[in-house]
């Protein structure tokens, strides 16, 4: 996903990912950033995504 993103999805411009995950992740490409989160099943996981993104404030807020 992260390279059909970097191709398809404004090409000219520069991204930066933001993952979050409850797994293990071997690589992280230049342009992305891992963040780690609990285990939540459903609904919880979906009850508190802004929760998650009020998390990451400060990182956003650098980015357009």
């Amino acid at each position: 996903l992260y390279n059909q993103v970097q191709e398809n999805f404004l090409p000219d411009i520069e991204k930066h990912i933001f993952v979050f995950t409850d797994g293990e992740i071997d690589e992280v490409p230049d342009g992305a950033s891992i963040h780690f989160l609990e285990h939540k099943g459903w609904p919880f996981i979906t009850l508190e995504r802004f929760s998650t993104l009020i998390s990451i404030k400060d990182q956003l807020s650098e980015y357009d």
